[in-house]
């Protein structure tokens, strides 16, 4: 998550989705006055990535269609006076930076094909997660990746300006900065790129069971994106 007073957008970051060589081109655009979150836990940053403006008080703002886990959530921040962090939602932006600021900016994510990207999520997740499965089919069976439809959306609301598609990277990013003012936007790197094998299509490493759990698990991205297998 970026938040720019410089050049008033948000950024959603999603799972997946290169979205972490987005964070790192981001940053580079902000000022002394945005919100850069740590781009990953503990304090080894990238070289060149200054986190600045996250922490600090909040006040939850409680709604009754609130979901139990999000009060969860919002409740465990404000005891470890985490205002902001890498994957927080729209939602979470919004009742921390205030309706005002995040009404007027705009705010933008990317997603994915949720085949593709659950292909991708494996190879993450069994390099680094100690008790993750190392085969693709159990993986699918018994491993549930946090949606990035929850990020973008609440209730089934889309609360950002603009999705950005990673099949159309290269286009929608330069359009996404365009909207948001910047007419020469920085070039993305490959962070996170090495896990996955090249070369490969994500279609081969699905049997009919396991595409047809992803079609059902992430049925809502697949539904306002019109994804197909």
């Amino acid at each position: 998550m970026i938040l720019s007073h410089r050049h008033k957008f948000i950024f959603i970051r999603t799972a997946k989705t290169a979205s972490s060589s987005m964070e790192l081109a981001l940053e580079g655009l902000c000022g002394r006055e945005d919100i850069c979150p740590p781009f990953q836990k503990g304090d080894k940053q990238p070289a060149g990535y200054a986190p600045r403006n996250y922490r600090g008080p909040f006040l939850p703002r409680f709604r009754k269609d609130m979901p139990l886990k999000q009060l969860g959530r919002d409740l465990k921040d404000l005891k470890l006076g985490r205002r902001y962090w890498n994957h927080m939602s729209a939602f979470e932006v919004r009742t921390r930076a205030g309706a005002q600021v995040f009404d007027g900016y705009f705010k933008f994510c990317f997603e994915r094909n949720p085949w593709d990207r659950m292909v991708s999520s494996f190879f993450w997740e069994k390099s680094r997660v100690r008790n993750c499965p190392q085969d693709f089919a159990t993986y699918i069976r018994s491993w549930r990746a946090r949606e990035n439809f929850e990020l973008y959306t609440y209730c089934g609301k889309v609360m950002v300006d603009f999705i950005g598609r990673y099949e159309n990277i290269e286009h929608d990013w330069k359009e996404a900065l365009a909207r948001a003012g910047i007419d020469e936007p920085p070039q993305l790197g490959n962070e996170k790129s090495q896990f996955r094998p090249r070369g490969e299509s994500y279609r081969d490493y699905y049997t009919p069971e396991t595409r047809d759990i992803v079609a059902k698990r992430y049925a809502s991205t697949i539904a306002l994106l019109g994804y197909a297998f």
